[in-house]
């Protein structure tokens, strides 16, 4: 297990794996940790786990983390957390629309990295403001994407929203398996 803590009420990230897999932390950060996996086949890839800033006004530091991995991973790359962004408005429910600018910064970024949604099983939302009535509001924040060479190497991955006990996220498992 590897952890950054949270600082007050925000953040915090965990990455957990089975004992037959080796975990070298590459970098990490409030925000991210940055890791290569040696799985139990010998096959090595990289992932990275994301905590996106929620602030509006500091989104752009998640993508400017997301170009920097990227331009330094040739190996098979996923991305998995919360990025604290949603891709589009039909990953949304309740509350006033979000503008499309900070969706589309998203969808760029994730193009620019050459990552891909690895889609779902489970629930369609992955976050909750836990208020009442027409206050109510959820979405999608919470993903995995991946490039290319990892996609090909686990074309049978699946990513399932699990159900939170204490958290306003839900948490994601990765099942990665060889074809």
């Amino acid at each position: 297990m590897f952890v950054v803590p949270s600082v007050r009420r925000s953040g915090g990230l965990a990455l957990l794996w089975k004992d037959d897999i080796t975990v070298d932390t590459q970098t990490y950060s409030l925000n991210h940790i940055d890791v290569k996996i040696m799985d139990s086949l010998k096959v090595e890839w990289c992932l990275t786990e994301v905590y996106g800033h929620p602030e509006d006004q500091r989104k752009k530091e998640t993508w400017v983390m997301l170009r920097h991995l990227h331009s330094r991973a040739s190996m098979p790359w996923v991305c998995i957390g919360d990025f604290n962004e949603i891709l589009s408005s039909v990953e949304k429910g309740g509350g006033v629309p979000k503008p499309l600018g900070p969706m589309q910064d998203f969808r760029n970024t994730l193009l620019q990295c050459d990552l891909a949604d690895l889609g779902y099983q489970g629930y369609k939302y992955t976050w909750r403001n836990g208020r009442p009535g027409t206050a109510f509001v959820e979405e999608r924040l919470d993903r995995a994407c991946a490039n290319p060479k990892w996609r090909e190497m686990f074309p049978a991955a699946k990513v399932r929203h699990l159900t939170a006990s204490y958290s306003d996220h839900d948490p994601l498992l990765l099942e990665t398996k060889i074809a």
